[in-house]
């Protein structure tokens, strides 16, 4: 729970001080047709535009790169499978693999750019290493 906090966290301050526009970021605005400025944007809720906002870096990629790093260094440290040795790689590059194809969704559903998507990735990928190897005992 405390890497979650801290890789949203991360996230959240990059996304606020960025404000980088997703692929779609139009689409919640309807054009007028009136020539005056003030009158070209009829949709005028903000939480959605402000959503339209926020794309680097992909949270969604942060948490699956988190959890899936946490989970495989957790396999790989503590459990070992003496009957079954290819079992612990075929864990781990299978949650690998997952996140990556449940990070690179986003794309095509038009939320995120591919480098907003790479970006998240290596935050909780290097946020997971950090607890890791220098804050939690577990795995000492």
């Amino acid at each position: 729970m405390f890497g979650a906090l801290v890789t949203q966290i991360f996230v959240y301050t990059i996304k606020f001080m960025t404000g980088y526009q997703r692929p779609a970021c139009a689409a919640p605005l309807e054009q007028s047709p009136s020539p005056s400025p003030a009158l070209a944007c009829l949709y005028r809720n903000p939480n959605d535009l402000r959503y339209a906002s926020l794309s680097f870096p992909s949270l969604h990629a942060a948490f699956s790169s988190f959890s899936c790093t946490f989970a495989s260094c957790y396999i790989y440290y503590m459990i070992s499978l003496r009957g079954a040795p290819l079992l612990r790689p075929f864990l781990i590059f299978g949650f690998m693999g997952l996140t990556l194809v449940d990070s690179f969704s986003r794309i095509t559903g038009y939320k995120n750019h591919w480098r907003d998507i790479w970006v998240g990735w290596l935050l909780g990928f290097f946020v997971a290493l950090f607890l890791v190897n220098f804050w939690s005992h577990l795995f000492l």
